[in-house]
């Protein structure tokens, strides 16, 4: 065991943290490239370690990473990814994919070194990774406007539902991933955001309607929060579920996902939670 935290940051595009040293292990969470992370000691090939989530200070969790998918942190990062999923060439060109298949997902933390101009347009140097376009990061103090785009920019293969996953989220992954790419402080669980996020909103007047941007929260029977979508219209929404005919992040009617969520039940979501100013 080490006696002091040290820091490091991660080097594996999103790598699981789990709730203990074993890789059949329950999954936590996911931390992502170049997210940072505290070693409070070690155990085999596992880091015992402190993550608190760069855009959320104060919400910490433990656990335990791989040891091979971290590396001491040095210096610091300038651009943060914008996109889903960011793939790395290992040329300036989209010829050269890399062999491996790697690439980065949102909200992963990158440095940029050089940038050159391709037919396809300009692409950036990652430092220690390879290249990607330029339009796929942003510097890292610059956020995005629209985290309802940026959900639905999930829908398909990238939008496979994962628990405890971000890179292929799980339904409050999602809602984390696309509010910390606009700026917005978000808690990882779906019933700390029930709380923390946004502004409550009363369903019950006469004139209540859905809005886009809106978050919708249910509870399960047990009384525990277990779901979360984005309201994409009055009547739509974009969610990542277990439950939905693909397993991923999908657009459905709000109604579908009651009757998803309660099995037919004749109940309404728990709670809207909604920004007022955007």
């Amino acid at each position: 065991m080490t006696n002091e935290a040290s820091n490091y940051h991660v080097i594996a595009p999103a790598t699981r943290l789990f709730t203990e040293p074993d890789m059949n292990g329950s999954v936590e969470t996911e931390a992502l490239y170049g997210e940072s992370v505290s070693v409070l000691g070690e155990h085999g090939p596992f880091y015992k370690i402190a993550f608190d989530l760069y855009a959320t200070p104060g919400y910490v969790f433990k656990g335990d990473i791989r040891r091979s998918e971290l590396h001491r942190r040095s210096g610091s990062f300038t651009h943060r990814v914008i996109v889903p999923r960011a793939n790395i060439y290992t040329r300036p060109s989209f010829k050269f994919p890399e062999p491996n298949g790697i690439a980065l997902p949102m909200n992963a933390l990158v440095r940029i070194t050089e940038h050159q101009a391709s037919p396809e347009g300009d692409m950036a140097r990652v430092e220690g990774v390879g290249w990607l376009f330029a339009e796929q990061v942003a510097r890292k103090e610059v956020f995005l406007k629209d985290y309802v785009a940026l959900a639905l920019a999930y829908v398909g293969p990238m939008g496979t539902y994962t628990w405890g996953g971000r890179a292929f989220p799980d339904c409050s992954g999602l809602v984390q991933q696309v509010l910390i790419a606009c700026g917005i402080s978000c808690p990882r669980n779906v019933g700390e955001q029930m709380q923390a996020v946004g502004r409550e909103v009363a369903t019950d007047d006469h004139d209540f309607t859905y809005r886009r941007g809106d978050l919708v929260f249910f509870r399960d029977p047990g009384l525990q929060v277990s779901h979360v979508v984005i309201m994409t219209d009055a009547a739509h929404c974009v969610h990542a579920s277990i439950a939905t005919p693909t397993r991923a992040v999908a657009v459905e009617p709000l109604q579908a996902v009651v009757q998803q969520q309660f099995k037919g039940a004749r109940t309404q979501p728990t709670m809207v939670r909604r920004f007022p100013n955007r």
